[in-house]
């Protein structure tokens, strides 16, 4: 826990207007689960990295020692788009109503 006396100064901290949802929690656990069970652990940590951290091909590339992430991460991507909707029905129940959310505003 973090004091902060002078949170006002901070200017627009976009987060404290932003409403929690709780279904992007669990559409990324069930994102997550089917991931590490289609990939191997390794790719899935590294494309989560990619994704989470903004971390370049290239450094990927470095940091792990695999040469061909471009390639698997479209295979992840193609998996996430197409097949995880036909294979988890909750994921896509997720998706959506999120699609119908955004596409409201």
């Amino acid at each position: 826990t973090k004091r902060m006396d002078y949170f006002e100064e901070l200017g627009e901290v976009d987060i404290i207007y932003e409403e929690y949802v709780p279904e992007m929690d669990e559409m990324m656990d069930i994102v997550q689960h089917e991931l590490y069970q289609e990939f191997d652990r390794e790719t899935v940590d590294i494309w989560f990295k990619h994704i989470i951290e903004k971390k370049e091909y290239k450094e990927l590339e470095e940091e792990s020692g695999i040469h061909n992430i471009h390639y698997r991460f479209k295979k992840i991507r193609n998996f996430i788009r197409y097949e995880l909707p036909l294979k988890n029905r909750r994921f896509k129940e997720i998706m959506d109503a999120f699609d119908m959310k955004f596409s409201k505003k």
